[in-house]
């Protein structure tokens, strides 16, 4: 959690410097909190982008037909569970990029946890949960579309 406390005082740094995120997020289309998050939660490269792109289009305020949420469509039923297990206690706003893409990054690094790095099951658990992954195998329907460096 100290190295999480750290990189929140270099955001807030570097969004003074820039005078505002919307800058930063307008320049480099999210890849500002891509390589962020991704290098936080120690993510393969490429990974956490490719999530997004699949799962919104890079459609920040997009809702989607099951209630999920943003650019890594979180589902609402879980955002308070999953702060909490990491500890957050800051307000979380899902519209904005910055949170959004690091709770999708702090999911994404759990479930890579839980598989001991096997990328395709959390992938699939990203998508249907662990639960289902566990008892019915690795959704690749899902898996299958996400595109990124390793996959391709």
């Amino acid at each position: 959690m100290k190295k999480l406390g750290i990189t929140l005082w270099i955001l807030l740094l570097i969004i003074i410097i820039v005078g505002n995120d919307s800058y930063a997020l307008d320049n480099t289309k999210y890849d500002f909190w891509f390589t962020i998050w991704s290098n936080e939660f120690d993510l393969p490269n490429g990974l956490l982008k490719a999530v997004a792109i699949h799962e919104s289009g890079l459609d920040e305020n997009i809702i989607g037909c099951s209630g999920d949420l943003g650019l890594m469509q979180l589902n609402p039923r879980y955002i308070e569970s999953y702060l909490s297990d990491m500890g957050w206690e800051w307000e979380f706003e899902w519209s904005q990029p910055r949170d959004n893409i690091m709770l999708g990054a702090f999911i994404l690094s759990q479930n890579l946890k839980y598989y001991d790095g096997d990328v395709d099951k959390a992938l699939s658990a990203y998508n249907t949960g662990i639960g289902r992954t566990n008892s019915k195998g690795v959704y690749w329907k899902y898996v299958n579309k996400i595109e990124w460096g390793e996959k391709n």
